[in-house]
Order: structure tokens, then C-alpha cells, then sequence
């Protein structure tokens, strides 16, 4: 609940920047889409 409310007050003060919270545990995210955690700009080797 703390990185959505975080997320939600940036994008009030900051409307240029949109701030992206995910559910689950940075493994499950590295498992399932490991470009998401660098936001997807640069590569990562497999």
C-alpha cells in the first residue's frame, strides 16, 4: 500500500512523470519479465 500512495502522490505533484507499482516480490518479478526492472530501456543478457 506504501508504493501505490507513494506512486499516486508523484503523479499528483509530477504529472509528467508516471509512476509504475507492481504486486509481488522482485524474484517473481526477475522470473517473469527481467526488462521491467530496469524499465525495459536497456538490454539484459538471458
Amino acid at each position: 500500500m506504501q508504493a501505490s500512495m507513494l506512486a499516486h502522490i508523484i503523479s499528483v505533484a509530477v504529472p509528467e512523470i508516471s509512476p509504475r507499482v507492481y504486486n509481488g516480490s522482485m524474484k517473481e518479478m526477475e522470473l517473469r519479465d527481467p526488462k521491467r526492472i530496469s524499465g525495459g530501456r536497456s538490454h539484459l543478457p538471458n
